[in-house]
């Protein structure tokens, strides 16, 4: 059981927030325990989807489902393409993220451009709580090592993506996605993440989605990721 104050979310949602993810070895008599004395006003658990035994327990408690994250990854193995799909992948650009570029951005997330969190479905939070959220979100990673890149086409941009190096080989991405304008596109099925890790002389990379992004899930599907793992997540505003 890992216990996480996230001091992070105070400035972002203003609420103080901890944050528990239980792993499969964790007794249900501890974790009865530690449940009791959480006293924060916003607390957030991870369970292993295999583990209905805590689920049911949180339900008892009134802790409340909110969504599923699909951990995804893939090896960076050839996808097979059909000559439309290969035509669409080569005429779609990656290129480094400038100034201009993030401002873009977060005028992107001003408008709405993440919509399927946790934090934006929630009621007990403003819509501009989830906007902002994001907002600091980016700046933070823009304050690390992570690279911030963007998908082109026909000189324009119309989606984003991050790269971070967890470990020799082993990338995450910790945001991306597209534009409102070309959501709707039939673009959102190109995911060239893996190239770009390849390039970079990496062996796999990850990525977390939540299941309220079904789209997101089956497109990374089509793109060779495997879904290795589930986490069921609920909430409970004290």
């Amino acid at each position: 059981m890992k216990i996480t104050e996230a001091v992070w979310e105070k400035r972002n949602l203003g609420v103080d927030t901890i944050e528990v993810t239980f792993e499969n070895k964790d007794g249900l008599d501890e974790i009865e325990k530690q449940i009791e004395i959480l006293d924060k006003e916003y607390v957030v658990l991870r369970i292993p989807s295999d583990r209905p035994d805590i689920l049911w327990f949180m339900e008892k408690c009134n802790y409340r489902y909110v969504e599923d994250i699909v951990e995804l990854v893939s090896y960076l193995r050839p996808v097979s393409q059909s000559s439309v799909q290969k035509r669409v992948y080569d005429s779609i650009a990656v290129e480094q993220m400038n100034v201009q570029d993030i401002e873009a951005l977060l005028c992107e997330v001003k408008q709405g451009m993440f919509a399927t969190d946790r934090i934006s479905l929630d009621d007990f939070f403003k819509p501009e709580q989830a906007k902002q959220r994001y907002a600091n979100w980016i700046q933070d990673e823009m304050a690390g090592k992570t690279e911030f890149l963007k998908y082109t086409y026909k000189g324009n941009t119309i989606a984003f993506f991050t790269l971070k190096e967890l470990e020799e080989g082993y990338y995450d991405v910790p945001l991306g996605g597209f534009y409102k304008q070309y959501r709707n596109s039939g673009m959102g099925a190109i995911v060239k993440v893996p190239e770009e890790v390849k390039k970079r002389g990496g062996k796999k990379v990850r990525t977390n989605v939540s299941t309220n992004n079904l789209p997101q899930i089956r497109n990374l599907i089509i793109n060779g990721y495997i879904p290795e793992s589930i986490s069921h997540i609920f909430i409970k505003h004290c």
